[in-house]
């Protein structure tokens, strides 16, 4: 998970450099191999730290905190930002 992490970093700070639009499409091929490694380690670490009676609901809250809260707080804070920032 650390390893995708370190990518999705690299990939950040590679796109915040790239003057070219169309430079960016290379990148987007390791934005799906670290997304689907970091979602499959995040399921498996669930599934073994759960206990055998909550599997299903911490599977549930996990894809509720990524998709749901993560996003929504993500959009707001990364508009402040660029609002303030520009």
């Amino acid at each position: 998970m650390y390893i995708c992490l370190a990518v999705n970093m690299g990939r950040f700070l590679i796109l915040s450099w790239l003057d070219n639009p169309w430079l960016t499409l290379p990148l987007q091929v390791l934005q799906g191999f670290a997304l689907a490694t970091v979602w499959a380690s995040a399921t498996s670490y669930i599934s073994l730290i759960a206990p055998a009676h909550i599997k299903s609901s911490a599977q549930y809250i996990l894809q509720l905190l990524y998709h749901g809260v993560g996003k929504g707080i993500g959009s707001i804070v990364g508009g402040a930002v660029i609002s303030v920032l520009g």
